[in-house]
């Protein structure tokens, strides 16, 4: 046994400082308080992981409605993509030069006719701006209509029929 203590003892008053070396970083370590401040943060991402495990979880039966879901979406825009296809076709072949040639045309025609209104000197500015001409026409449409009244109550004086 004494053999043994002179060949240990040795090793473990060698051993004796790294052992309490070691000892006290550890006792320092586990006193830090940021050590703690991070156990708390492992806790709280645990109880975080624990919580969207569950909600994967319950989300795994919503998947197959969602899914369903997507794929109706998909059909439909499929064939709203179709119809899109299809318009964009019978839009390629409509005479578009043609109609716009037409458009002109009847922009020029209707500027004509809009300064031919707006002109006093031309026969369709006279009708519009002519205030004598509008009195004229306006006792000419009271005759006629006194002239309709007038018939109707004696027809007899402006129709003669004669038997033979």
């Amino acid at each position: 046994m004494e053999s043994l203590d002179k060949e240990l003892m040795p090793a473990i008053n060698s051993i004796l400082p790294k052992v309490d070396s070691l000892m006290y970083s550890l006792n320092t370590l586990v006193s830090d308080p940021a050590l703690a401040a991070s156990i708390a943060r492992i806790d709280g991402i645990t109880a975080n992981l624990l919580y969207a495990s569950q909600g994967l979880r319950s989300l795994n039966t919503q998947v197959p409605a969602v899914m369903n879901n997507a794929h109706s979406a998909t059909v439909k825009i499929d064939s709203i993509c179709a119809n899109l296809a299809i318009l964009s076709s019978e839009l390629k072949q409509l005479p578009i030069s043609n109609t716009m040639e037409n458009v002109n045309n009847i922009t020029t025609d209707l500027s004509k006719f809009s300064s031919q209104l707006n002109n006093p000197n031309s026969t369709l500015g006279r009708l519009t701006t002519d205030q004598e001409l509008y009195n004229r026409l306006n006792t000419v449409a009271s005759d006629i209509d006194s002239l309709i009244v007038d018939i109707k109550k004696n027809p007899k004086r402006y129709i003669s029929i004669k038997l033979l």
